[in-house]
């Protein structure tokens, strides 16, 4: 049996975002290339609830095989 739809009057709870546990690399490519290259796309409120919001920037390092990936703090 479907469920009941929502009644548009009242108004939505508010959700919890959660972080995925897993992702997919994807692919793009350099300007002027035709070579394919790996990506990796995140995003999702989880991001700004821990401080990435949009515009900023980022540091990234590789660590035994793991990504660690924080906020860039200008000194």
């Amino acid at each position: 049996m479907p469920e009941p739809r929502r009644d548009p009057s009242k108004p939505r709870r508010p959700g919890h975002p959660r972080a995925p546990q897993q992702c997919t690399v994807g692919y793009g490519y350099y300007p002027d290339s035709h070579q394919r290259i790996p990506t990796l796309r995140l995003r999702g409120r989880w991001l700004e609830q821990l401080g990435f919001t949009i515009g900023s920037k980022l540091h990234i390092r590789m660590r035994n095989g793991e990504l660690v990936v924080s906020l860039h703090y200008q000194e």
